[in-house]
C-alpha cells in the first residue's frame, strides 16, 4: 500500500475516470432538475397530492418547509456527496496515493460540476 502505482496502470485508469466524470456532468441535470421540480408547488400537487393537502390544511409551517427548505437541503446534500464520490474514484479506482494529488483531482472535478 506504500508503493507507488506504475504509470502504465495509472494513465488508462485516469482516462476512464475522466470519461466517467464527463458523462456524469452530462447527466448531472437529471437529479438537479428533479429536485427543482419538487420545489414547484404545482408539481407537488400533481405528484404528492395527499402530502400537499396535509401540509396545506393542517400546518402552514409544514407547507413552507416542504416547498422552500427540502429542495435546498437536497441540493446541498447532493453537492456535499460529490467530493466523497470523486475522492473514492481517485483513491480506489485510479489508485492515487498522495493526499495532495487526490485533493487536487477532487477540486478540479468538483469545479466541473458547478
Amino acid at each position: 500500500s506504500n508503493a507507488s502505482t506504475p504509470w502504465k496502470l495509472l494513465y488508462p485508469r485516469n482516462i476512464v475516470a475522466q470519461c466517467i466524470c464527463i458523462v456524469g456532468v452530462l447527466f448531472w441535470s437529471v437529479p438537479v432538475t428533479s429536485i427543482q421540480l419538487w420545489s414547484n408547488v404545482e408539481s407537488m400537487q400533481r405528484f404528492l397530492p395527499r402530502l400537499f393537502q396535509f401540509s396545506k390544511t393542517s400546518c402552514k409551517l409544514c407547507s413552507t418547509f416542504l416547498v422552500k427548505y427540502v429542495p435546498v437541503l437536497a441540493l446541498i446534500l447532493l453537492l456535499a456527496l460529490l467530493p466523497l464520490v470523486f475522492e473514492g474514484i481517485a483513491r480506489r479506482y485510479e489508485r492515487h496515493k498522495v493526499k495532495s494529488d487526490i485533493q487536487r483531482i477532487v477540486l478540479y472535478r468538483y469545479m466541473g460540476y458547478l
